[in-house]
């Protein structure tokens, strides 16, 4: 008898229990509401929440930063956080079956640092702290001004010009066309040179993920070599910040039509399209950007003029063929390593194919300077590209190594050949007549 009542108290305690974990387990509520950033009131996407005292119910902001999570009844202590941001906390008291609502909005975590240089020593410097002249241009600048290429920008630094697209930095470089260039130019410390004429083709450089452009103002040759006898200019390129960013912006517009009477191959407005995109984004240890642009301009300029009083004309040449256009793609992938504090590695690359024309002498010094002479435009079909995969280790003590870097970037032409002749055919014509 005495072993069944003990049985019946067992089972009557066990049921006990049962029921007073379920009541426990359903004594429950509802903390929801939303997540921004307090400097601009964007919601915030993947911050943590979760009570301190119990991270494994914890969870996640959503793409519009809103949230919900149940959490036990009593007062609870909750964090919000996420990389990047200055945790917050919020205490409140739990009660059984209710919800609450709260918004937290969370401040950078970043602080507002000296401007920071790599060119003149080819390691980060702030700017106070270096001896040579320098300018340091922000991309601001370059978004206020929608440039298709980064010269009209340019020409806003003193002592800067930018001379039938050859740079000079205080009259320094003379006018060396065709010859190379006497200003080096640069993307993250490597020549974009082309290898045929040793210039800068502009729209090459990819003006929408520029981090910060640095001009040096005098000879900076035993850093970059004999093309940076009058200075340097370097375009350093971005990587993601903590929150991912996308736009797409497109342009146009109509150029007037010239008041030159005799210019007949003005036949319709010449018009200017463009395009340019970018997407920015961390994915765990990986930073992703991907960028282009693209470009119609036909601008000012026509096709040869029909001369009646030359032995030779140029009607190859048609008034679209004139036009500018190009299409550019670049991209940075870059793996910061978990177990090595400071070693990334990762591969940046940018391709661009352009159509272009140039005159070597236009018809005369008035009224058809819209035309180029016979026989003396060159039509160029280039495609261009670079591949610069690297390893990088940053520490505290030695500012930046760049261990391996490598770097090839070929420029395809096809007019090269067909300049040549044509020069020859228009010098031979103009001694003859002499």
């Amino acid at each position: 008898m005495r072993y069944l009542n003990n049985a019946k108290k067992s089972f009557l305690l066990i049921i006990a229990n049962v029921l007073f974990g379920i009541s426990c387990y359903a004594q429950m509520g509802v903390l929801r509401g939303n997540v921004y950033l307090k400097q601009n009131g964007e919601p915030i996407a993947g911050a943590g929440i979760f009570p301190v005292n119990d991270k494994s119910i914890g969870v996640a902001s959503d793409a519009d930063g809103s949230y919900e999570i149940n959490l036990p009844v009593g007062k609870q202590t909750i964090v919000y956080t996420l990389t990047g941001l200055k945790n917050d906390t919020l205490t409140l008291d739990i009660k059984d079956g209710t919800e609450s609502i709260r918004n937290i909005y969370l401040t950078s975590n970043l602080k507002n640092l000296n401007v920071v240089v790599v060119s003149a020593s080819k390691y980060e410097q702030r700017i106070e702290d270096i001896t040579v002249s320098m300018e340091v241009i922000s991309p601001k600048l370059i978004e206020n001004r929608n440039t298709t290429n980064v010269t009209s920008v340019l020409e806003q630094t003193p002592g800067v010009t930018i001379l039938d697209q050859e740079p000079q930095i205080r009259g320094g470089s003379g006018f060396s066309f065709g010859v190379g260039s006497r200003v080096a130019t640069l993307i993250d410390g490597l020549p974009i040179m082309t290898g045929d004429a040793g210039r800068t083709e502009w729209q090459f450089i990819p003006v929408e993920n520029i981090e910060q452009i640095e001009v040096i103002k005098g000879a900076s040759s035993v850093l970059y070599g004999s093309s940076a006898l009058s200075g340097t200019i370097n375009f350093r390129t971005a990587y993601p910040k903590e929150r991912y960013h996308t736009y797409l912006r497109t342009y146009g517009g109509v150029y007037d039509k010239p008041s030159n009477r005799d210019a007949k191959w003005w036949d319709r407005p010449a018009t200017f399209s463009g395009i340019n995109f970018l997407h920015s984004e961390k994915i765990n240890r990986w930073d992703l950007i991907i960028g282009g642009n693209g470009l119609y301009d036909h601008g000012f300029i026509g096709p040869p003029l029909a001369m009646s009083s030359l032995p030779f004309q140029d009607t190859t040449i048609s008034n679209n063929d004139v036009a500018s256009r190009w299409g550019r793609l670049n991209f940075n992938i870059r793996h910061r390593f978990k177990n090595v504090e400071g070693l990334s590695a990762g591969i940046n690359g940018n391709f661009m194919q352009s159509h272009s024309n140039f005159s070597l002498v236009w018809a005369n010094d008035s009224t058809g300077i819209y035309n180029a002479f016979p026989k003396t435009m060159t039509l160029t079909d280039s495609k261009t590209f670079y591949i610069d995969p690297y390893i990088s280790l940053t520490e505290k003590k030695v500012h930046h190594i760049n261990c391996v870097h490598a770097f090839f970037m070929p420029t395809m032409t096809m007019a090269t050949i067909n300049q040549i002749k044509q020069m020859f055919i228009w010098l031979n014509i103009v001694l003859t007549a002499s």
